[in-house]
């Protein structure tokens, strides 16, 4: 009878020794799933912080795009303004040259 005490006492003592065990790798475990889930919640944060310089990006891009299309519709009206003073100035040019021809023939 007292073998069958002892072998039960060494049991209960296996079994408390493995909980042990068991308790600490599931504290262990725990803290590394918190920190997993800290260190998800940082990138998160950094995605969406990322996700807001891009909307910036991007609506910045968008106005520089809209002044950029003003800016080239201004210029091509001033190109074909200066194209209409060159074609001026050759018909006047012409018209002189002509007058001097006439004034010197």
């Amino acid at each position: 009878m007292q073998a069958k005490v002892d072998e039960l006492t060494a049991v209960s003592e296996h079994l408390l020794v493995k909980t042990k065990e068991l308790e600490t790798e599931e504290i262990a475990m725990q803290e590394e799933v918190l920190q997993q889930a800290a260190s998800i919640a940082i990138v998160q944060k950094e995605c969406q912080e990322t996700q807001e310089q891009l909307r910036e990006v991007l609506k910045e891009k968008s106005k520089l795009q809209l002044e950029i299309e003003s800016l080239s519709a201004e210029l091509d009206g001033r190109v074909k303004e200066v194209g209409e003073a060159e074609n001026a100035i050759r018909l006047k040019d012409q018209e002189i040259r002509t007058t001097v021809d006439a004034l010197t023939a």
